[in-house]
């Protein structure tokens, strides 16, 4: 059975490409992938895969000819199709469109102007798949093309309209000379503004698509926007070559009529030439760091030997690194595909190890992931020195400082490094570097044989004390965290959680030592147990992560690390809606003189019978007259709401106006202040809880700075005080930080202790339900998105008392990362640090 073809859509850059993949989509092509977004350059987006783009980009780049540069505009080394790099980069798009082939059944496309440059490579993977090509050629006139290019590229580029034309010429011309006898048919930028009917017609019929099927034209025709168009209506057209305008002529005829007169028009012109013995050897004297300069903007030879001469003196500079970083052009740098498809490494081994030691465990367990033979015999070698291959652990800011290792590098025929944003950087500088192939189980993915399973549970116990994880695990052994010393909580550990405080076990291993350990760690994962990592070091997160082992701050606790797992074990889902209970509240007292309250205290209350009466007594020696109470007690299970009564019936009428309410079952804080809120009447609400005091003059003060505010102020919050069970100061809740937008974005620093103007709070819906405190949070988080704000009042007015037995010691500790997690989702703004943990 005839495989469905695959159109290849080519062309230069800034010609229509985009558009035409749209149209194509539209008009019912599949065109399949991880693609590219849009961006401001190309709002409907670039319908280019990034997996291919990368593939494309990169191997332009190894071949000196990467597109928008200066070498751009020369033809491909000889023999460029059996080099290593290519052959890797073919298997690796095989094995991609064997991928998609298998869910095509119509015509399929794929569109990137790379390969325009590499269609020889296309067509030997398509014939290995017995797989039909078509061709889609794309241009745009000349003068809007250079204009465009300039405009975007001068500065990252160095682009100038000269380089662009032949650009122009170069992506026009190499694919028509390599089509042969390809399907091949030519499409005009303009002529999609101008008629766009006869060439979706004309597109139809080449794709072998349902000419009949109106609703796709119409969708194809939606794509064409005027409005997106880059016009050169208020710029200077530039001056084309004779050469260029001759081109454009040519292809324009095409567009209308016979291809085949275009393709022997041609194969006459010559293509810049690199194929002399001399721009051979200037292109085999290139510096590795041409590209990296070039990209920098160091364009002219005397630039380019300047910039290599100060990276030699004096390293590459973390500005210059981050500058590279930011080179955001589509696909590049990319993230290649084809990286690992190297073959394996020779049996003797000549291997630089790079920011790892043999001392170390971890880079056992990295050497490990080598596609290493059965029988290999590895030298580990000075970085310096001539080696197979390089293993690199550290840091390019580290490596860039050492320009003499860098340019060793570059020798290497291959360079592995975990960090795939690291690979980019290094490949960029003109090291062949690969990511390591991903873990499994302790092994990589082309199971590595550096570690021998053998007796390494043996020779773990008896060098290192460690126990035989094979035992653990027949005692219910599930989990093992390493590290995390001793912490509150973990002296009682769930029969399926076993911990080893101290990790690594030793403060200095010996080579055996360390290869031991890092056996060991394999072993524990072979056998079946689930390996978690307490307060890591940072030079370990690349392997935890490689490793695909969750990897902890402290503080957590047991139970609360549990349930992490158990999340991530779930796939991560996303918090569930928050429902906020309306309880039933009975009315248990009232009493009201008939005078206006200007701040009603709102006190929530859930069995603090013996704390209540010192929040109660600080309400009733409040300097401000003008004072309402509502009191709500959350279906206490002690006897604190007749204590409540007895106080009330004693000192009640000191306040305008009080409310004692009961929910008739536990509804939890936020539906507590709620229910406060809604029956208060003063303008203003203090919001209190009943383990916690305010001092006489506290609302007086606060009041008196509200209505000097903005009538944008939501809050008005003063410093607070920190006391312990034993009445020790312990500092002021939040650090005492101001209301600031950015000042919470990482957490809050607003106690719940505050004055809160009653519109407010009724304008963002109330508090909402949150399980294990953080209600506040989530409150100043609404009104800041609401438009509101808050006020310091600069002195101490309130305390706050840490107790054994508070929320936050008991529920909101232990539940940080969920917590993390169900803000973030609610509030984008934040930057929570354990909310994105692992996650």
């Amino acid at each position: 059975m005839t495989a469905p073809p695959l159109i290849l859509v080519v062309g230069m850059h800034r010609s229509g490409t985009s558009l035409l993949g749209s149209i194509l989509k539209s008009l019912g092509v599949t065109l399949p992938g991880p693609l590219i977004p849009g961006d401001h350059l190309n709002p409907a987006g670039y319908f280019e895969r990034t997996d291919i783009t990368a593939l494309q980009e990169e191997l332009l780049i190894d071949m000196q000819r990467w597109w928008p540069s200066e070498q751009g505009t020369l033809a491909l080394p000889q023999d460029w199709l059996t080099t290593a790099r290519a052959k890797r980069s073919a298997a690796c798009l095989k094995r991609l469109l064997i991928l998609d082939l298998q869910q095509q059944s119509d015509p399929w496309a794929i569109k990137d102007p790379r390969t325009s440059l590499l269609l020889p490579l296309w067509r030997q993977v398509a014939a290995e798949l017995n797989l039909p090509l078509r061709l889609l050629l794309a241009f745009r006139d000349p003068a809007e093309v250079v204009t465009s290019l300039v405009n975007r590229d001068a500065t990252s580029t160095g682009m100038t309209a000269a380089r662009a034309q032949a650009l122009w010429i170069r992506h026009q011309q190499q694919p028509l000379i390599d089509a042969d006898e390809l399907p091949l048919q030519v499409v005009s930028y303009s002529r999609w503004f101008e008629a766009p009917e006869p060439q979706i017609e004309a597109l139809q019929r080449f794709c072998h698509l349902k000419a009949t099927d109106t609703t796709a034209v119409k969708r194809a025709q939606a794509c064409i926007r005027p409005d997106l168009r880059r016009s050169l209506s208020n710029q200077q057209s530039p001056a084309l070559s004779r050469k260029v305008q001759h081109w454009h002529q040519q292809l324009e005829r095409a567009a209308t009529g016979s291809i085949r007169p275009l393709q022997r028009w041609a194969s006459r012109q010559s293509l810049p030439a690199s194929r002399s013995s001399k721009r051979r050897r200037s292109n085999q004297q290139r510096h590795s760091w041409s590209l990296a300069l070039n990209a920098l903007g160091n364009q002219t030879a005397a630039d380019q030997k300047a910039g290599i001469q100060a990276w030699e003196e004096q390293g590459i500079s973390a500005l210059s690194l981050g500058q590279l970083r930011r080179l955001n052009q589509p696909g590049f740098p990319g993230h290649d595909p084809s990286c690992g498809d190297g073959g394996p490494l020779p049996s003797e081994l000549r291997l630089a190890l790079i920011g790892g030691s043999m001392n170390a465990w971890t880079s056992h367990l990295w050497i490990n992931v080598l596609p290493l033979s059965s029988e290999c015999r590895l030298l580990i070698c000075s970085p310096e020195a001539p080696a197979d291959a390089a293993l690199h652990l550290q840091t390019l800011e580290v490596t860039a400082q050492n320009p003499a290792l860098l340019l060793q590098l570059s020798k290497v025929s291959r360079v592995f490094d975990p960090d795939p944003e690291q690979v980019r950087l290094l490949r960029l500088l003109g090291v062949n570097a690969e990511t390591l192939p991903t873990m499994l189980n302790g092994q990589s993915e082309t199971q590595g044989t550096w570690l021998k399973p053998g007796n390494s549970s043996h020779e773990a116990a008896s060098q290192l004390g460690l126990p035989n994880p094979q035992a653990l695990v027949a005692n219910g052994g599930q989990w093992l965290c390493l590290g995390g010393g001793e912490r509150q909580g973990w002296d009682k550990l769930p029969a399926n959680l076993f911990h080893c405080p101290v990790f690594p076990p030793a403060p200095a291993l010996s080579e055996q030592q360390a290869y031991t350990l890092a056996g060991w760690i394999s072993a524990c994962l072979s056998a079946g147990f689930k390996l978690i990592r307490l307060d890591p070091d940072t030079t370990e997160q690349p392997l935890w992560n490689s490793l695909a082992i969750a990897s902890f701050e402290q503080p957590i606790h047991p139970d609360e690390l549990l349930e992490e797992l158990a999340w991530r074990e779930a796939g991560q889902p996303e918090p569930a809606e928050i429902q906020t209970p309306k309880p039933a509240v009975d009315l248990i007292w009232e009493q009201s003189n008939g005078i206006s309250p200007e701040v009603a205290i709102c006190i929530s209350s859930y069995n603090y019978a013996k704390r209540l009466p010192s929040a109660l007594q600080s309400c009733f020696s409040q300097s401000l007259q003008d004072l309402e109470l509502v009191i709500v007690d959350d279906h206490s299970t002690d006897n604190s709401l007749s204590r409540c009564l007895e106080w009330l019936e004693n000192h009640g009428q000191r306040f305008r106006r009080v409310k004692l309410l009961k929910h008739r079952e536990n509804a939890g804080l936020a539906a507590a202040r709620n229910t406060a809120f809604s029956a208060a009447t003063a303008p203003w609400c203090w919001v209190l809880d009943a383990d916690n005091q305010i001092d006489p003059k506290t609302c007086e003060v606060c009041l008196q700075l509200a209505k000097a505010s903005p009538d944008t102020t939501a809050v008005v919050h003063p410093l607070i005080r920190i006391l312990d069970d034993n009445s020790m100061l312990l500092g002021l809740t939040g650090g005492g930080h101001p209301w600031q937008r950015e000042q919470l974005r990482a957490g809050n620093v607003i106690d719940a202790m505050a004055l809160v103007r009653r519109c407010a709070w009724e304008a963002v819906g109330g508090y909402s339900h949150i399980l294990g405190g953080w209600e506040d949070f989530d409150f100043w988080c609404k009104l800041i998105e609401a438009g509101w704000h808050g006020v310091l009042y600069p002195q101490p007015l309130a305390t706050y008392t840490q107790h054994g037995t508070s929320m936050l010691q008991s529920q909101t500790n232990q539940r940080q990362r969920q917590l993390s997690r169900l803000l973030q989702h609610r509030h984008p703004w934040l930057q929570l640090a354990f909310a994105a943990e692992n996650s």
